[in-house]
């Protein structure tokens, strides 16, 4: 046998055959201790539960002993009460000695006199973990020992306090039980509630709150015992106690109180008493202290539990309609709970009395359960309270509320589509970010008549914040709106009344928020909002149309410089598609905004119209834009054209470029910077639009939209290319034409700075148009033969503008120099890399104007110029050199001007590369016919011995007579009688040379006869020489000797080769047509 077992052999035989008052008391000692020492030990355990049958009759006995011995009855109470707790020893005991148990414990708590001995008695009811069926079946009496000892006559607050736990043990064993008698029970503890004992004050809530689950709600009688302690002294006491100052004590009382009252709260009857009630927190709702204001709020749910009963909450029908609210005054209760907080909401309070009521206010949406949807409800309780939050000035105390309820708005609008589908019924949505405030929220999903709802919330966010933080919280709600709005719109039930409500709900809000001046910057983001979650089948289709209301369009008024041909104009009032309704508007923000544009919100724009570009026809919405430009032409507004032309210029243009529409709206695109500077009656500076838009950015926008055209336009061929260009250019001409005297810069005249920017800005757009068509000029031109018409046209835009743009040098302005000297090099390109000669010609024609005022005017100057002058003209006469032109005198007449100022130009740079091209080419050249402005400067550098003029033997041809002979293959050459003398007269001049000259060879003395008459040729037609290709008359004669390096073949200067165009007119085909062509000479 185990020590612990005879142990307990020994504690029964002294318990049961000892009458000593020490022995007992002694044994209880040790079987107290060996039950705390057992309780880990499951050996001892099981050895103290085998004799826990024997030991538990004993212990009963000497409960009830007759001697009025307190402190055995103690000890034996506190045995019996660890083997009722442990679950060994209570599986041992037998029923009957269970009920034994429970008898003895009820007859010890209502009879004893002896307050220990009461408290240990409810303490092992609290304790005990009996039978649940042996419970139920002795509930009354154990109901009616526990009401006693709350209610003790001892008045020990002890022995309450050990009611209230065993009240709160039978609650959670005997849960249907204890709340069908709770009203008996119940008061004794809520009377408690206003005891001037905070200890007492205490124990009753706590106990209250664990066996919540057991009281809420309270039965009908529960209710009708309250009205009555309430009529009788409650209500007088809470007074009481408002007026003693204990408002916190007298508010959680009368929260209590009120769910106490449970649904007898809504009853006709009990209004008086619920009127009653409603002073004493409308007393403290006022007050300024914070404590006592929360206390308030917290026992404002209990008038929630109390009011919100779920037999009165509104369900969504599978049809999608509610259950009236208004029949079963549930509004009228809504109303009551709202009153409050949406004062305190207004109200200027500390931020823990807000935190406080916004949780409240989150206990009513959880309360409400689903029917929180309902848009009576909505109306009731969401929009009240954000319409609180959302109109109060935004500052870091209320910073998190704001939040909090964007957040709680975006989940109602998310609802719509997290659980929107066409197989199945709605399933509420349930928002989980509100941990924090520790109630779920269900939403089912709203309907398009809540659409108002919406937008109005959004309204007030826009109107009472200017934070972009706040914006952004906006269009995310109104992004999760519009993602519910299509999905209802894609459903093939929807009527057309209802789409076209839907789109002006939509549109009047757009319009709204973007005529508010203190919102234009995120304006821009609600319009990309609606185009990029609403479907272009939906807001481009022509089935929606609406009237374009927008006011200022009325007060638009086009400058007359602006009209231009073609242009598509939208009035007031057109019916629109949607998109365009949308576009209208964010061109009108665009043109309305005073704030600098960043990058960043440039970029964002340009994404804009290049997603509406992409996802609508481009053609028809360029055309739209460019319509909607020209109606706000000045130069602030640039920055919008700089946003349209990077949004079509990441595109591919090849639809546009393959349609004649398409080209007459890129045209116009084009030239809308030109009618901006154009207009001559505004007074323009470089850098405008709050300091950030300036010439150069457009400048570089429109090389780029111009490059991308001219590359997709490659890939087309016809007149559709043609006329792009041409229409570009014609305007361009006109505007030089119509400008030349407005931009006409005298240096010494002080024209004040204003004007003078005026003329650049225009000078600036021009040269980057005409350095863009010069260095895209391979990709206008293709085939020189068809297009040489729109060769010509370009050339003569370049000329045009070089001639307005010499007259800006000497202003000596940076931004003149820069266009200048990048003009100059784009040419300098261009002219290198001519290689047509019908091109040639073209450039000498056409530029020889300009290049000559270049000339004139470039002494002086800056030394770039100067430098990049010299270095233009250079490649001139290199491309004149290489390119094999024919060295004529209609040639020459082309090229007089330019020679003219070049040849004899002041600057060493320019005139001596121009004097060797002259010698290298028309001083070898044998007849010439010298065009009259030209003969003055040749005659002069001639008699200074720097430039060749005609070949000496050009006199000698002069005298030759050709005629033809029978022989096609032979030409005969007279010589004129007066010429015998002169060939006599060389020949004495060039005497002092025989010495030097060798023998003269067979050849030589054949043609020495032929010049003297003395021989014949070969064909017997009389004195002559036959020769071939070039006039070889004698190798040893000096005269011979510079016919021959003047026009023998392979020397320096050879008979220029056929160039690879038709010439008009070759000087040497009437003189050699082959090689195999035979000259005779008498």
């Amino acid at each position: 046998m185990s020590k612990i077992g005879s142990q307990l052999e020994e504690i029964t035989k002294t318990l049961t055959n000892s009458c000593s008052k020490s022995e007992k008391s002694y044994g209880y000692a040790t079987l107290l201790h060996i039950q705390e020492e057992s309780s880990d030990d499951s050996s001892s355990i099981q050895t103290l539960a085998h004799n826990t049958p024997i030991l538990i009759s004993l212990v009963l006995s000497d409960v009830f002993h007759e001697s009025d011995d307190e402190e055995i009855s103690a000890q034996a109470l506190k045995c019996l009460g660890f083997m009722i707790y442990h679950p060994l020893l209570v599986a041992s005991i037998s029923v009957k000695d269970t009920e034994l148990v429970l008898a003895s414990l009820v007859k010890l708590i209502t009879v004893t006199k002896i307050k220990s001995l009461c408290n240990l008695g409810v303490w092992c009811i609290s304790v005990q973990q009996l039978n649940v069926q042996v419970l139920a079946s002795q509930f009354a009496p154990l109901l009616r020992a526990v009401v006693h000892a709350l209610d003790n006559p001892f008045a020990s607050l002890s022995t309450t306090f050990e009611a209230m736990q065993a009240v709160i043990k039978l609650g959670s064993q005997l849960h249907e039980e204890m709340s069908n008698f709770s009203s008996m029970w119940a008061p004794a503890i809520y009377r408690r509630l206003l005891s001037n004992d905070k200890r007492e004050r205490d124990m009753s809530e706590r106990c209250l709150l664990k066996i919540s689950s057991t009281v809420f709600p309270p039965t009908l009688t529960l209710s009708q015992t309250l009205v009555e302690d309430m009529k009788q002294k409650l209500l007088l006491r809470m007074n009481d106690l408002l007026k003693q100052g204990s408002k916190v004590q007298a508010m959680q009382a009368w929260g209590w109180f009120v769910r106490f009252l449970g649904s007898s709260a809504t009853s006709k009857k009990t209004r008086r008493l619920i009127n009653d009630m409603l002073k004493i927190p409308q007393q403290t709702f006022s007050e300024n202290s914070p404590q006592i204001q929360i206390s308030t709020l917290v026992a404002w749910e209990c008038l929630i539990d109390a009011l919100i009963q779920p037999s009165l909450l509104a369900c969504k029908t599978n049809e999608g309609t509610y259950i009236d609210i208004q029949a079963n005054g549930l509004s009228k209760s809504i109303k009551l709970i709202m009153t409050p907080l949406i004062g305190i909401m207004s109200s200027k309070c500390d931020v823990s009395v807000h935190s406080r009521c916004l949780k409240t206010w989150c206990y009513l949406l959880h309360k409400l359960d689903s029917s929180v949807s309902c848009p009576q409800i909505v109306s009731l309780v969401l929009e009240p309270m954000f319409e609180a939050i959302f109109q109060t000035v935004p500052d870091s105390a209320n910073l998190w509320l704001r939040q909090f309820c964007q957040d709680l708005l975006n989940d109602f609008a998310l609802a719509k589509c997290q659980f929107m589908d066409a197989t199945s019924t709605s399933k509420p949505s349930f928002s989980g970010i509100y941990t924090e405030m520790q109630y779920a929220i269900k939403w089912l999903p709203w309907d398009l008549n809540q659409l108002d709802f919406f937008m109005k919330m959004m309204n007030l966010i826009i109107s009472c914040s200017s934070s972009h933080e706040y914006t952004g919280s906006a269009v995310q709600i109104f992004k999760s709106v519009l993602k519910g709005v299509q999905m209802e719109l894609k459903s093939e039930e929807i009527c057309y009344d209802r789409v076209m409500g839907c789109l002006n709900t939509i549109l009047s809000f757009i319009k709204r928020i973007c005529g508010d001046q203190g919102f234009l910057y995120g304006s821009f983001q609600f319009i990309e909002a609606v185009v990029e979650e609403l479907k272009p089948s939906l807001l481009g289709s022509l089935l929606y149309k609406l009237p374009l209301d927008l006011e200022y369009l009325q007060s638009v008024h086009e400058i007359e410089q602006a009209k231009i041909e073609g242009v598509n104009s939208i009035v007031y009032m057109d019916e629109v598609s949607p998109v365009v309704y949308l576009m209208a508007i964010y061109i009108h923000v665009l043109v309305q905004s005073t704030s600098p544009e960043t990058d960043s919100a440039q970029k964002g724009t340009s994404i804009f119209f290049k997603f509406i570009f992409s996802s609508y026809d481009p053609i028809e919405y360029l055309q739209v834009v460019t319509g909607l430009l020209y109606k706000h032409v000045e130069f602030r507004h640039l920055h919008l054209w700089i946003a349209v032309a990077k949004g079509l210029t990441d595109l591919l243009l090849t639809k546009i470029n393959s349609d004649k529409t398409g080209h007459l709206a890129t045209y116009h695109l084009l030239i809308y910077p030109f009618v901006v500077c154009a207009c001559t009656q505004q007074k323009i500076n470089p850098v405008e639009c709050n300091g950030n838009i300036i010439l150069e950015n457009v400048i570089e926008v429109w090389r780029a939209l111009y490059v991308s055209i001219s590359d997709s336009e490659s890939k087309f061929g016809g007149s559709l290319k043609i006329n792009f260009h041409e229409y570009l250019l014609e305007i361009l001409n006109r505007w030089i034409d119509e400008n030349k005297i407005t931009m006409k810069v005298d240096v010494n005249i002080d024209i004040c700075h204003q004007d003078r920017n005026t003329d650049l800005n225009l000078m600036s757009l021009f040269a980057s148009a005409v350095i863009c068509i010069v260095e895209n000029f391979d990709k206008c031109c293709g085939d020189c033969t068809a297009l040489s018409n729109a060769i010509n046209n370009r050339l003569k835009f370049i000329a045009r503008f070089m001639q307005l743009a010499c007259m800006k040098v000497g202003t000596e302005l940076t931004r003149c120099l820069t266009f200048n000297s990048r003009l100059l090099a784009a040419l300098t390109l261009f002219v290198r890399g001519l290689e047509f000669e019908q091109n040639i010609v073209s450039f000498v024609e056409i530029l020889s104007s300009s290049l000559c005022q270049w000339l004139l005017h470039v002494l002086g100057t800056d030394k770039s110029i100067e430098y990049q002058v010299q270095v233009l003209w250079d490649a001139t006469l290199s491309c004149f050199k290489r390119s094999q032109l024919s060295l004529n005198s209609s040639l020459l007449k082309l090229q007089a001007s330019l020679l003219e100022k070049s040849l004899d130009h002041p600057n060493t740079l320019i005139s001596e590369p121009t004097i060797t091209f002259w010698n290298s080419t028309y001083g070898k050249q044998i007849k010439l016919d010298y065009p009259q402005n030209l003969i003055p400067v040749l005659d002069k550098l001639f008699r200074k011995g720097k430039i060749n003029l005609q070949a000496r033997t050009t006199s000698v041809l002069k005298r030759c007579k050709v005629t033809a002979t029978n022989n096609r293959s032979i030409k005969r050459v007279e010589i004129l009688k007066d010429t015998e003398y002169h060939f006599d007269k060389m020949d004495k001049l060039s005497s002092s040379f025989k010495r030097k000259r060798m023998e003269l060879t067979e050849h030589q003395k054949e043609v020495r006869r032929a010049q003297q008459g003395k021989g014949r040729d070969c064909s017997g037609h009389g004195p002559g020489i036959r020769t071939y290709t070039n006039l070889d008359f004698s190798q040893g004669n000096d005269e011979s000797q510079e016919i021959q390096n003047n026009v023998a073949v392979g020397k320096e200067n050879p008979i220029p080769a056929r160039p690879r165009f038709n010439s008009t007119y070759d000087p040497w085909e009437s003189l050699v047509r082959s090689p195999s062509d035979v000259v005779s000479v008498h």
